[in-house]
């Protein structure tokens, strides 16, 4: 024959067990909204995050935008020769002095002619070893006129 359990080890069964039940939902609780707070956070930092990169994106590319919107209007998109395009020098480096993000300026034309304005200092080493010492900037143009291309560094 069987014998029976002692009451207090029933007892003491049936409170481990209601320990060990409230422990799990209380677990179980914790984790769900632990989860829900990190996935906010998350989800708020991210948030911040993006705007925060929109608008230095939009920092560095609204004054390009504004300096091609004037550059389309100078004399330097139409002229025919490298002696016109240097009349626009002083709107080219006030341009470029302008915004810390632009290395460069420069217009290609339907005849293709190019001209550009740039700082120096963004090119290579060896590049920058071949400039006059107090020069800031560098005129390059190529002009398709005559006999053939003929490109020129200032």
């Amino acid at each position: 024959m069987r014998r029976p359990y002692p009451l207090h080890v029933h007892i003491s069964t049936l409170f481990l067990a209601l320990i060990l039940l409230v422990c799990g939902v209380l677990w179980g609780i914790g984790y769900r909204l632990s989860t829900a707070l990190l996935e906010t956070s998350a989800s708020d930092l991210t948030e911040r995050i993006s705007r925060s990169a929109l608008l230095e994106m939009r920092r560095t590319i609204e004054p390009a935008e504004v300096i091609t919107r004037l550059l389309s209007l100078q004399p330097a998109t139409t002229a025919t020769s490298l002696r016109e395009r240097l009349d626009s020098l002083e709107f080219l480096r006030l341009a470029l002095d302008s915004s810390s993000a632009l290395s460069s300026l420069y217009v290609g034309y339907d005849t293709g002619d190019f001209f550009l304005f740039g700082r120096i200092g963004h090119g290579s080493e060896s590049e920058a070893a071949r400039v006059p010492s107090g020069a800031r900037y560098v005129v390059q143009s190529i002009e398709r006129a005559g006999s053939g291309p003929r490109g020129r560094f200032i």
